[in-house]
């Protein structure tokens, strides 16, 4: 679950804020995260190596029909263990090898964006369908929602898109917001508003999972205005999640609310990460309508931040620390990462996930410890995405990375090459 921003410029209007408060700062808001693959990044030194351009060789089209290497894909949804759908990068890192004493340059290519499937479990991707709406091109993809191979809805930079016959057609989606989330469970598929103005307010759409008309619900009370936020939807059929954190005169101040009927009423709840006074936004999971996880971020340092999981069993009522990592200069005893947290994942109240820069771990009874998987490093992708059918079959994709497969809860193996 991805943390996003709400209003233009809001990330640096609530840097300044914070400054102005005096709240302690985390380096880049601590958890606002970049695009990946963007402009030419600087050079990195190789005064002899001669390394042959990686640049102008991927295709300029995808086909259908074309395979794709997961290390290429923007997002994922898998269906059933062998069964899965994903969108391709709209641009892929290359290298730029400009002489033997001037070193080699990282950049970036447009690569084209497509609809590809899967049906070995990740091993093999196939390019199906034509382009996506242009307005969809980025590497931001926020998430996938498909009830089948065919019907399926593509969130991206706040802009919604369906199709029903496995990409061949899209169709806009307009909700009159900026789309944050949409997600999908057996029977409904939930998409997530956020305003873009201060007069706008949330909004929890719904609509069958085979298609058809949207509905909205009820405006959760939580103020429209600049500020970080972050959002769980499901897997319930019908609950949601979300929390926003913004600067006032006496400091950060967070409002949290559920919904478990597809946001018809909307509860307030008490935001775990208001308790310790922990300066970033949450990383927020929920695996029924009362079984919540937050992840609350503090402050950072070279690339490591102090962080604390809250576990809920009562929809958000009350919250209790599973484990607290409040010093980078101290181990932990729990088994948290120092490094950054990217995403978390919860497929089931006891197993948990949480993907940092560079790592992942689990935890099988619901964060009391953590243990290290061997074998994951995303390399520093900035949106890593879950993906899982149970609790059994679960995959993390790292996109310009790779993708990581596991059957048991503990040992994860790269899939596709």
């Amino acid at each position: 679950m991805r943390i996003r921003r709400v209003g233009p410029g809001s990330k640096w209007a609530l840097m300044m804020a914070l400054t102005l408060v005096s709240v302690p700062l985390v380096a880049a808001c601590s958890g606002a995260r970049t695009r990946p693959p963007g402009p030419a990044h600087s050079p990195t030194s190789s005064p002899t190596a001669v390394i042959p351009d990686a640049c102008s060789k991927h295709p300029a089209s995808l086909e259908a029909g074309s395979r794709v290497p997961p290390a290429d894909l923007a997002s994922i949804d898998f269906l059933s263990p062998s069964i899965g759908v994903g969108v391709t990068l709209s641009s892929v890192m290359c290298t730029l090898h400009k002489s033997a004493v001037g070193g080699v340059q990282l950049g970036s290519e447009p690569y084209p964006t497509r609809l590809a499937i899967t049906r070995t479990g990740g091993g093999l991707w196939t390019v199906e369908g034509g382009p996506l709406p242009r307005s969809l091109l980025t590497n931001f993809v926020t998430s996938l929602a498909f009830s089948s191979a065919t019907t399926g809805w593509v969130a991206a930079d706040g802009h919604l898109a369906s199709t029903s016959d496995g990409g061949r057609l899209w169709k806009l989606v307009n909700l009159g917001g900026s789309v944050a989330k949409v997600a999908r469970s057996s029977s409904v598929v939930l998409a997530l508003t956020q305003p873009v103005t201060s007069r706008g307010h949330w909004t929890l759409w719904s609509a069958p999972a085979t298609g058809g008309s949207w509905r909205p619900g009820a405006a959760p009370p939580i103020p429209a205005v600049d500020g970080f936020s972050a959002s769980a939807l499901g897997p319930a059929p019908e609950t949601a999640v979300v929390a926003v954190t913004q600067a006032s005169p006496s400091g950060l101040q967070s409002s949290l609310v559920v919904t478990a009927d597809s946001g018809a009423t909307w509860s307030a709840r008490t935001d775990p990460c208001q308790a310790r006074l922990w300066i970033g936004g949450p990383l927020i999971a929920a695996t029924s309508s009362n079984d919540l996880v937050s992840l609350c971020i503090g402050s950072a340092a070279a690339g490591s931040n102090t962080k604390g999981l809250y576990i809920s069993q009562n929809a958000g009522r009350t919250w209790s620390p599973k484990a607290l990592l409040t010093n980078l200069a101290s181990p932990d005893l729990t088994g948290l990462p120092h490094t950054e947290a990217t995403a978390l994942a919860a497929p089931s109240s006891s197993d948990l996930w949480i993907a940092t820069t560079n790592g992942l771990v689990g935890s099988g009874d619901g964060g009391q410890s953590w243990f290290n998987v061997a074998n994951v490093n995303p390399q520093g992708a900035t949106f890593p995405v879950f993906s899982f059918v149970g609790s059994l079959d679960e995959w993390l994709l790292a996109p310009g990375t790779g993708l990581w497969h596991t059957t048991n809860g503990r040992q994860w193996t790269t899939v596709g090459g």
